[in-house]
Formats: structure tokens, sequence, C-alpha cells
């Protein structure tokens, strides 16, 4: 969905518009904004994608529209959601504590970040004080699975492009509720 942004000129900046631009309009693409999380009682989010941001093609124009505008999940990415002006860990932690899944998208670029192994720390550490299983890694490109995420089921999607059923998956586990004790 693209909206219509008037481009707004400032006689101080310097640039490549003439004012005959001026009157013009630009195309803006938005990503869908998914009111509710399905688990909104406890959680603002349905999911967080931990990713590099060598890897963000990916996650913005496959992973976010599949989930957010065709599955109708409300999804948390750093580039989008994360508060200008806080520290990054805090955005990370607040964030993931906020999620009920973190998905991580595991890719050489991934497995080399600093911030990636943060995430996935604090992910961690969440899905063990929850007792529940909050982590579900994407296996996108061939990679050494960290040592921390090999005890859990990864979706592979490294052979080919991401299939019908791979989504039906990942939606299967993104709607799953816990056990109760």
């Amino acid at each position: 969905m693209a909206r219509k942004l008037p481009l707004v000129f400032d006689d101080r900046a310097s640039g490549p518009y003439d004012s005959a631009q001026s009157k013009s309009e630009v195309r803006v693409s938005l990503p869908v904004a998914v009111e509710k999380p399905r688990h909104g009682q406890e959680f603002q989010y349905d999911f967080f994608v931990s990713h590099s941001s060598k890897d963000a093609d990916w996650v913005d124009f496959a992973l976010l529209p599949a989930l957010e505008a065709d599955l109708r999940f409300k999804g948390c990415v750093a580039d989008r959601d994360f508060v200008p002006g806080k520290r990054v860990i805090d955005n990370i932690i607040y964030s993931i504590e906020n999620s009920y899944k973190t998905l991580l998208i595991l890719t050489p670029n991934f497995v080399t970040s600093e911030w990636c192994k943060d995430e996935t720390q604090q992910a961690l550490m969440e899905s063990l004080k929850s007792k529940t299983g909050r982590v579900i890694p994407i296996m996108l490109d061939k990679c050494d699975v960290p040592a921390s995420v090999r005890t859990i089921t990864y979706l592979d999607v490294s052979r080919d492009a991401i299939g019908s059923y791979d989504w039906l998956k990942l939606k299967k586990a993104l709607e799953e509720t816990p056990p109760t004790d």
C-alpha cells in the first residue's frame, strides 16, 4: 500500500531538487499496521525478528509482508520499532520481553554479528524464564548454528525459496499456545 506524501522543501537545504519539483509528490511504501497482536493480553507483539542488517531485504520484503500483511501477526523489527534515543540494548530487552516469540534469522551474517549474539542470549534467557519455547530459528542461509541454539528445531529455508508448507509451519509455531503448569 503506497501513500502519497508531499515533498517538503526548505530554502536553507541544499539538494538536487528545483522549484518545479516542489509541487510534486512522492510515493512511499508503508508497512501494514496490525493493530493488536494475537497474544495481546500478555504481549505487545506476536514476534520480534533478530537478524543481521545485511539480511534486511529478506526480512523487509519476504518475511514481514507474509507474516504481517498476509497472516496478520504483529511484528517488531529494530529498524522500524526501536525507540530513537533509547539505548540499543534497552530496546532489545524491551522488544524481546514484549514479544510472544523471537525469530532468529540464521545466516553467516547473523552468526558474526555482536548485536545478533546479544539478541539471541536475551531471547534464550526470556524463553528459560517463562519456561516456554519462545525462540524460533529460521535457517535462511547455511551457516554454523550457534551452540546455544543447536538444541532448538529450526525452520530450514536455505535450500530454496520459502514455500507454502514452511509458512504454514511458521504460522503454527507463532499461534501455538504454551502448555500451562
